[in-house]
């Protein structure tokens, strides 16, 4: 029977978790022979202690959920509302970033122009509406810390 979408991202989303558990490597499709019933574990991870920490992806029956849980050092049962939290964990996390980021970076290309005959440029419509200027109107040059300001005289 061919994995969903959503079986195959609760398992990276398992390999995630046992990532940040210490794991020293992980398995998907675990078989396990348990008092002479096979039970097929969809993650795995095997701690540095020898001890493995098994992850059920999706539904799962209590009765392999109980028979898992006196194997292995803990069992981990993920569904579709686990996944979606930590998403939104992530996206939340990604949105703080950007914002950082954009603190950090305050710099905006409003504009790009080319130098003619004897130094003339034409300044981009965009830098005129900000600066309020239009044809005869002076610019001012300023050097500040290797960047050049323009405002308007």
């Amino acid at each position: 029977m061919p994995e969903t979408s959503y079986h195959t991202r609760l398992k990276k989303y398992a390999k995630i978790i046992l990532q940040k558990k210490g794991v020293n490597s992980i398995k998907e499709e675990y078989a396990i022979l348990l008092y002479g019933k096979k039970y097929i574990v969809d993650v795995v991870g095997f701690l540095p202690d020898g001890k493995i920490i098994a992850v059920e992806c999706g539904a799962t029956t209590l009765p392999k959920v109980n028979e898992l849980k006196k194997h292995f050092k803990e069992v981990i049962q993920l569904t579709l509302l686990d996944l979606l939290e930590y998403l939104e964990s992530r996206v939340r996390e990604l949105e703080k970033q950007r914002k950082q980021i954009r603190k950090i970076v305050k710099i905006k290309v409003i504009g790009l122009s080319k130098l003619f005959q004897r130094g003339k440029t034409q300044v981009p419509s965009e830098i005129r509406k900000q600066l309020q200027i239009k044809d005869d109107d002076k610019l001012l040059w300023i050097s500040e810390d290797g960047k050049i300001i323009v405002e308007r005289a």
